[in-house]
Parts: C-alpha cells; structure tokens; sequence
C-alpha cells in the first residue's frame, strides 16, 4: 500500500531463505505447467510485493548489518515482523537504529506483540484467528465449528491496522524531527475485529452460538440457492415493508402470506421454516434474473461471485480495481489495486514483484554510491547473498 501510495519501498531477502510466498512449488496457469523459475513466478507473491525494490543480505553477516544501518539512516520507515528480539540480536533494534537516524519510525508486527505472556509464540494466521475466537464463530447453527482456516486473514488485517500509525509516524516525524517505535501485534489487530461478539459474551456471560448465516435483527438473512448449478444469491430483509415486497414478488408461494412471518419478530421465531421455504423459491429461479428482480423491489440481494466472475464484474471493471503487470516467464496478469480513489491521483501499480535480488546493483550501487567492485565483493563473500 505505500508503495502504491508513491513510496520508495526496499525489500529485504536472504536468498537462502525466501519470502514463503516464493515457495509455492510448480506454477500452473489455465491448468498447464509453466516451465520455469517457479520461486520467480507466483502471482500471489507479486500481489503482495508489487512496486518494491528488491535485495538480498545474509543479516548474519557483521557487514550486511552496516548496510543495513546505512539504508535506515537514509528512510523513513522500517517495518519487520519477525520474532520479538531479532532485531536485538542482529543489534538492528529500534533503540541502536535511533541513534542512527533519530528522525526514524520502525514497525515492528509480531503474532503477540514485543511483550506479554504469548510474545514468544510461533503463528502463522491461522493460529492467530483461533486463539481470538474467530474460528469458534464460522459454521452452521446448532452445530460445531468449521472454522476458515485455509483464509490468512491476520495478515492483511494487520498490515490494515499499522498503515494508519505508520503514516501518523512519518507525519510527526516531518513535524518535530523525532521518530517513534510502533509495537504492532497480529492477535490484537484482528481480536478488533470481533468487538460485537466480544461484547455480546460479556453481557451474555457466554460463548455467542454460531450463527451461521442469520441476522440477530433481520429475516430472512442469508445465502440461497438459484437454479444454476452451484450457484447462489444473498438476501436480506431489513424491514417489513422489505418483508411485503418480497412476499409480493413471491405472490404464487404459500409462503408469502403465511401469518408465521407478518412481522419480523414472527419471522426471526420461525426462522429455520422460512430459509427453507425461500430457498425452495430461489432455486426455481436464475440467479441474475432473481437478483435483479429483487433489487428493482428494493431488497437488498447480491449473487455470490466466483474468483472468475468477480474479475470480469462491470462494476470491479469501472471501479478499476486490478493493474495488468508482466511476470518473469508467466507473463501477463492482473493484480489488486488499493481501493482508494483521491481527487486528484490514484494508487499506482508500477510494476510486479521483485525477483531475487534484482535491485541489489540499484540500492547498493545507486542509493548508497558503493563502487561495483565493492558490492562484487560482497557478493562473493556471501554478504549481499
């Protein structure tokens, strides 16, 4: 995000050991094999690292720390989310880097924070969604848990969270001259999100029951069924007045003037009854056709897109949500844009991901006006590696 935003932002890699996302073993593409490089070629790796400069340092290596120091005398920002005291260790902590540059603000995004009982826990998103309680939320009423485990949603919330203080950061940095350490923890950022539930446990005294697709104040709320094959639509009625548009479309079903739904009350009561009955409705029907219906009465109502769908959707088309870039060896592809427009610029795509080292000669040579003979050196030595 601050890469689209315009800044100049430095990856930083040890060969030897990758970002993860480089590791995701054969690329396919339209169902065929793409011979080639594959820790070079992973889309989602360039989602994520699209715009940024990319180098290699064995961190290890008493010389690729002063380098280091170096490029943090001459930023803004550094962010890492390693292991609480890493940075410590390779003697790049915030309190020695301050010292070279007191301007400086560092982001520091660990699963439990640089302090507490569980600082030292090893997570990866979904150990930090289950212990918050969002896997314990995601299933189907009066049954168990089925979690979202497969959805890495700690780490893009995170990263969410700490845009905000790291720009407030830099800005009071421009504003006094003095820098600031950021103590991000993963756990905290996304237990945020579950503020309604959080508070219904206390005031309830217990766990909140699945609530599957249901609504506390709304019926029928949830997803439906459509006659394609797996195809489905969402629908949720806010109101009686909602309710009577519904039935009116639905005028034929005996469900439409059933008096077990004339109010919401009635409606939340009789709930399981009425899903099933709008769903046996639904599915004698095509899934745009009946949304489009639906929303002409003033219903609110979406169909569940694929992947597939979503990218080739009018709307996501006009809103320009997605920047085609060209992938070493894989060719085109469209990546995510930030979902910010301003009045006068937008979010920028430059560019995709870096491949492994490939601005090494840039930042070294470039930026910290090394001779190449130097950074050729280095390279040898393992150093820059």
């Amino acid at each position: 995000m601050l890469a689209e935003l315009g800044a100049q932002v430095i990856k930083v890699e040890h060969a030897a050991r990758p970002d993860n996302l480089r590791l995701s073993g054969r690329i396919f593409r339209n169902g065929q094999l793409v011979e080639g490089p594959s820790r070079e070629m992973s889309p989602m790796y360039h989602q994520i690292n699209h715009g940024k400069l990319g180098i290699t340092l064995n961190a290890k290596e008493p010389r690729a720390r002063d380098l280091l120091e170096r490029l943090a005398a001459m930023s803004d920002v550094v962010v890492e989310n390693m292991s609480p005291g890493s940075m410590e260790r390779m003697q790049l902590g915030y309190d020695h880097l301050r010292t070279i540059n007191p301007r400086l603000v560092m982001l520091s995004m660990a699963s439990g924070g640089q302090f507490g009982a569980l600082s030292s826990m090893r997570a990866y998103a979904p150990t930090i969604s289950s212990f918050i309680g969002l896997e314990a939320m995601i299933g189907y009423r009066g049954e168990t848990p089925i979690g979202a485990l497969n959805f890495g949603l700690a780490d893009p919330n995170a990263s969410i969270h700490a845009l905000l203080p790291v720009l407030a950061g830099v800005r009071r940095a421009r504003a006094t001259g003095e820098g600031c350490y950021v103590d991000l923890s993963l756990l905290e950022a996304l237990a945020a999100t579950l503020r309604p539930y959080l508070l219904a446990a206390q005031i309830q005294q217990r766990q909140p029951p699945l609530p599957g697709n249901t609504h506390p104040a709304m019926a029928p709320h949830g997803i439906y069924p459509a006659r394609e094959n797996d195809a489905w639509l969402t629908i949720a009625v806010s109101d009686d007045a909602q309710w009577e548009a519904l039935a009116r479309l639905a005028s034929n079903t005996p469900w439409a003037s059933d008096a077990r739904y004339t109010s919401m009350a009635d409606r939340r009561a009789n709930v399981d009854a009425l899903d099933a009955a709008l769903a046996a409705w639904t599915a004698i029907h095509a899934r745009d056709e009946l949304v489009a219906a639906l929303r002409d009465a003033g219903i609110a109502s979406s169909p569940v897109l694929s992947v597939e769908e979503q990218w080739q959707d009018p709307h996501f088309v006009a809103r320009a949500i997605k920047h085609r870039v060209t992938i070493p060896v894989y060719g085109e592809e469209d990546l995510f844009c930030a979902p910010w427009r301003f009045s006068d610029f937008r979010p920028r795509v430059t560019r995709c991901g870096p491949t492994t080292g490939e601005h090494n000669d840039f930042v070294f040579g470039e930026l910290l006006g090394m001779p190449a003979e130097e950074i050729a050196e280095l390279k040898s030595a393992g150093v820059i590696a």
